[in-house]
C-alpha cells in the first residue's frame, strides 16, 4: 500500500509541476562555493596565504640562527670564486668513502678551511641557536628566494672536510663535534614550510651520515669514542615533517592560481609564452583550479593526519593521492591540469624522509654491534637480541637485512623499490637499490 502511495503521490507532483519524493532524492547535493571551500581549508589548518607560514609568535631574536645564516651567506658569496675553486679537490675529502687521501686532496682541505676561518666562528654560533626562522617572503610563489640554503650546504661539507682533517690529527672528540654541528644545521634548514628546506635537511642529514660512518668504522674498537658517536646521532633531533614541508606548497599553489587571475605572471621564470600561457591556463578557470587545489590538499591532508607521523604510511598516502588525481585529470584535463602541474613532483619526495630514517636506525643498531663484539669479542649472527623498533626497516615493516662478513658485517635496508638486492647500493641502472652500511 505504501509502495502505491508514493507512486500515485510521484505522478501527481509531476502533474502539478511539483518535484516528486523520489525525484527530490536523486538531486545531487549542492556544490559548495569557493568561499566555504577555503573557510573549511582554513579551519582544518591548511595555510592559504603568506600569512599563514608566519611563525607566530615570532621566533625572539636571541634564539633566532637565521640573521646569522644571512651574514654567512654574504661573507661566502664575496669568496665564491676562490672558494670554489679549491672545492674541485678539497671536496673530495668527504666523497671518499676509501678514507684514503693524496696529499693534493689534503692541502686543498687545508686552504678551504684557512680561507673560511671567520665563516667558522658564524657557523658555530649560527648551530648552537635554539631556532631558525628565515622569514621569507612566500608571498612572491615560485619566485621565493632561499639564498641561504646552498650556504648551509656548503657549511656543512666544510665541516665534513674538518672533521676528516681533525680525525688524521688524532682530535677525535673535536672530529664528532662537527658532525653534531652540522646536524644541528640540518635542523635549522628544516625549520621551513616549504619542500625545498625538507630536501636541504635531508641532503645535509646525508652528508654528515657519510662522515658519521668513516669516523665510526675508523674507531669502531674504542668504547669511549662509540659512546661519544651514539651521543652525536642526539642532535639530528625529530624526523623532518612531510606535512610542513608541504605547507609552503600549498600556499605556493595559491599564489599561482592568484597570478592566472590577476595575469600577473613571470613567463620568462617559467619559460613559456604569454600565448601558451593564456590558452592553457585562461583566468576564467582560476577559481575551478583553486577549489580543486584545495580539494586535493584537504583529502591528502585527512589521510596524512591518520598515520601519527610515520613516514611510510605518509609516503603511501601522497603516492595513493597523486595517483588517483591522475585518474581524475585524465577524466577532466582542463579542470585538473594545474594540479598535475604543480603536484607530479612534490609528493614523491615522502619516500626520502623514510630513507633518512632507515640510515637513523643504521647507525643507532651499528653502534649496538659493536659494543656487542666489545663485550662478547665478536657480532651477534642475527638482530634477534635488539630492540624490536631499532632493528625494523621503515620500508616494508621487516627486520633490517644484516650478515656478518668475515670479521665485519653489512648491514641494510631494502630501500625505495622495496627489493632486497642483497645490501648492494646499485644494481644495474638502478643507483637507489639498497640503503647500506657495513664495517670490514
Amino acid at each position: 500500500m505504501k509502495r502505491f502511495y508514493i507512486y500515485f503521490l510521484s505522478i501527481g507532483c509531476l502533474f502539478l509541476g511539483i518535484a516528486s519524493p523520489l525525484e527530490a532524492q536523486k538531486k545531487k547535493p549542492p556544490v559548495p562555493t569557493l568561499a566555504a571551500i577555503r573557510k573549511a581549508a582554513r579551519a582544518e589548518g591548511l595555510p592559504l596565504s603568506a600569512e599563514d607560514l608566519r611563525r607566530k609568535p615570532p621566533v625572539p631574536d636571541a634564539d633566532n640562527a637565521a640573521p646569522l645564516y644571512v651574514q654567512l651567506t654574504e661573507r661566502f658569496d664575496a669568496k665564491k670564486a676562490e672558494l670554489e675553486e679549491l672545492e674541485k679537490i678539497g671536496l673530495s675529502l668527504i666523497n671518499s668513502t676509501t678514507g684514503d687521501y693524496s696529499s693534493e686532496q689534503i692541502a686543498a682541505g687545508r686552504k678551504i678551511l684557512a680561507l673560511s676561518a671567520a665563516e667558522f666562528s658564524l657557523i658555530l654560533q649560527a648551530s648552537q641557536k635554539p631556532d631558525c626562522d628565515f622569514n621569507y617572503p612566500y608571498e612572491l610563489g615560485p619566485e621565493t628566494p632561499f639564498p641561504e640554503f646552498a650556504q648551509m650546504r656548503r657549511a656543512v661539507r666544510y665541516l665534513g672536510i674538518k672533521s676528516v682533517l681533525l680525525d688524521r690529527e688524532g682530535k677525535t672528540s673535536e672530529a664528532l663535534e662537527q658532525i653534531a654541528t652540522g646536524a644541528r644545521i640540518g635542523r635549522h634548514a628544516g625549520k621551513e614550510p616549504t619542500l625545498i628546506a625538507l630536501l636541504v635537511q635531508l641532503a645535509l642529514e646525508a652528508i654528515m651520515d657519510r662522515q658519521w660512518h668513516k669516523l665510526v668504522n675508523r674507531h669502531a674498537t674504542e668504547k669511549d669514542f662509540l659512546a661519544k658517536a651514539e651521543k652525536a646521532n642526539s642532535n639530528f633531533g625529530a624526523l623532518p615533517s612531510m606535512k610542513n614541508g608541504l605547507r609552503g606548497e600549498i600556499v605556493m599553489g595559491a599564489v599561482i592560481i592568484e597570478q592566472i587571475r590577476s595575469r600577473e605572471f613571470n613567463y620568462e621564470e617559467f619559460k613559456i609564452s604569454r600565448e601558451d600561457f593564456e590558452e592553457r591556463l585562461p583566468a576564467r578557470n582560476a577559481g575551478m583550479y583553486e577549489k580543486n587545489m584545495l580539494s586535493f590538499w584537504r583529502n591528502a591532508y585527512k589521510e596524512m593526519n591518520k598515520t601519527n607521523g610515520d613516514p611510510m604510511p605518509i609516503h603511501l598516502v601522497l603516492q595513493k593521492a597523486t595517483a588517483d588525481e591522475e585518474k581524475t585529470y585524465k577524466a577532466d584535463e582542463v579542470g585538473h591540469l594545474l594540479n598535475t602541474i604543480l603536484m607530479s613532483s612534490v609528493t614523491q619526495q615522502g619516500s626520502k624522509i623514510v630513507r633518512t630514517q632507515a640510515m637513523r636506525r643504521m647507525r643507532i643498531l651499528k653502534i649496538e654491534l659493536l659494543k656487542y663484539r666489545l663485550t662478547h669479542g665478536t657480532f651477534p649472527d642475527d638482530l634477534k637480541q635488539f630492540d624490536v623498533m631499532t632493528v625494523t626497516d621503515p620500508f616494508d615493516g621487516k627486520p633490517l637485512r644484516y650478515r656478518r662478513e668475515g670479521a665485519g658485517f653489512r648491514l641494510w635496508s631494502v630501500g625505495e623499490n622495496l627489493k632486497d638486492d642483497g645490501g648492494q647500493t646499485r644494481v644495474g641502472d638502478n643507483k637507489n637499490a639498497d640503503v647500506v652500511t657495513f664495517y670490514q
